[in-house]
């Protein structure tokens, strides 16, 4: 017997549904006029990356002088 090849892992943002299309947990984005599986899931359904606060930002803090 031969080994199948191993499936593609889901895509992390389908741990939620989306808002945009409402598809459900587990299940890809779709167009919501046709009802046609999207490749990538919708922005609305992917976390937006936090980035750390840079030091030295503005505004200046306790009166520090630029």
């Amino acid at each position: 017997m031969t080994e199948r090849p191993a499936r593609r892992p889901q895509h992390p943002s389908r741990t939620v549904a989306c808002p945009h299309c409402h598809a459900p947990i587990g299940q890809p984005c779709v167009v919501p006029s046709n009802g046609r599986p999207l490749p990538n899931p919708h922005e609305a359904r992917t976390p937006t990356p936090t980035t750390p606060a840079q030091t030295g930002a503005w505004p200046p803090k306790n009166g520090d002088a630029s």
